[in-house]
């Protein structure tokens, strides 16, 4: 699964490198989106149609993060394919993220740093 990072959850480290918040691996507010999902991207369904990560983030996104689908199905989130006009890719995650899952994403997961545009 990617999930995309905007600005506002990369935070600068001591050493002049970034770090990832806990926050953005949150679900979004019933506001944005009435049944509380994280929105995804599916990296296969990217690799399908021949779109790179790079390309799906498209400017919208400071970091893209990286992990296995099972890192949330093992807490009991639902996740599920959601496509959308503008993103094919596009998938949901559903049910409660501990905040321990957050923490080790946001820690450990695999990251990829995007120029500012």
């Amino acid at each position: 699964m990617l999930r995309g990072i905007p600005d506002f959850w990369v935070l600068p480290t001591e050493d002049g490198g970034h770090r990832i918040t806990s926050a953005a691996f949150n679900r979004s507010s019933e506001a944005r989106d009435k049944h509380r999902g994280m929105s995804l991207g599916a990296k296969k369904i990217l690799e399908c149609t021949g779109m790179t990560a790079d390309q799906w983030a498209g400017g919208r996104f400071r970091a893209i993060v990286c992990f296995p689908v099972s890192d949330l199905r093992v807490v009991g989130a639902k996740v599920g394919w959601d496509p959308m006009p503008e993103d094919p890719a596009h998938c949901g995650a559903w049910g409660s993220l501990p905040k321990s899952l957050r923490k080790r994403l946001a820690r450990d997961a695999d990251r990829c740093f995007l120029p500012l545009v």
